[in-house]
């Protein structure tokens, strides 16, 4: 886990399952609800604060 981990979120931030793009960034949905979002980003800055 890096900081570079936390952009890649970041860039993705706002992608939806429903987006015809979504192949390329569900990695970036940690929680897996299907958006990325402010939570998946406290996720990753948690993981690299550990």
């Amino acid at each position: 886990m890096s900081i570079g981990d936390l952009a890649i979120i970041a860039a993705a931030y706002g992608k939806l399952s429903t987006d015809a793009d979504w192949d390329q960034y569900k990695k970036a949905d940690l929680n897996n609800d299907g958006k990325v979002d402010v939570t998946d980003l406290a996720i990753m800055a948690r993981k690299i604060l550990e």
